[in-house]
């Protein structure tokens, strides 16, 4: 995690936007691991978002409104 802090910081300081897509391994499932959590977006329009690319139907996916119960079940 400290590396992709890292690599974030370095890009938003030479003015780029940072965007990750997260491959099959990162999709979101049931639960969400704590690597997950720091690759959720957060917009006043949309709530919290992550985008997953799935490189087998050449697809790109956002998922939004993703909310997490009290049993630590993520919903979207």
């Amino acid at each position: 995690m400290k590396r992709l802090k890292e690599r974030t910081e370095n890009y938003q300081v030479h003015g780029f936007t940072v965007l990750w897509l997260m491959g099959e391994n990162l999709w979101l499932k049931d639960q969400i691991t704590n690597l997950q959590k720091n690759l959720v977006y957060f917009s006043e329009n949309r709530g919290f978002y992550y985008w997953e690319l799935d490189f087998k139907t050449q697809k790109l996916r956002l998922k939004t409104l993703i909310h997490e119960d009290l049993s630590g079940k993520i919903i979207y």
